[in-house]
């Protein structure tokens, strides 16, 4: 039973995350920034050969910051990505399907409470749903799906 639920309910929502928010590892990066004796600030380029971290002048030192790559600034990426697919993804897809299944469960309210008030003579309440006694012997619940 629980590795059903965890199948069914569980996954899903993982794989969907993972896949929404994977290109955000891609969006930053780190960038090392030599700040010196003066107060200026020099890009230090970590890739070079002659990049040394003890090879600074007296009184300088490196800060180590966050800097956003070209997929960060990339207008495409921005308008699609970071706009449309975040809106639709975390606003309008939550709303819709919590305004639909709360249309449902109000639907199926009023079907069970039609079916009490026009046999409310004829039926007891039990805690396993509405039982109609007499030659057809049926069970009505509330079921969402």
């Amino acid at each position: 039973m629980f590795l059903q639920v965890f199948l069914f309910y569980f996954l899903p929502v993982l794989f969907v995350s993972v896949l929404l928010n994977l290109s955000r590892w891609f969006e930053l990066r780190l960038q090392d920034i030599l700040v010196l004796s003066n107060g200026t600030t020099v890009e230090i380029d970590t890739s070079a050969a002659d990049y040394s971290a003890t090879n600074h002048p007296n009184g300088s030192y490196v800060v180590v910051t966050i800097a956003g790559t070209s997929l960060r600034y990339n207008p495409s990426y921005v308008t699609y990505y970071l706009h449309w697919t975040i809106l639709i993804s975390t606003g309008i897809a939550p709303l819709v399907a919590l305004a639909f299944l709360n249309t449902r469960i109000y639907f199926r309210i009023k079907e069970v409470q039609k079916i009490r008030t026009s046999t409310s003579r004829y039926v007891r309440v039990t805690r396993r749903g509405l039982k109609i006694p007499g030659k057809y012997n049926c069970t009505f619940s509330i079921r969402c799906f």
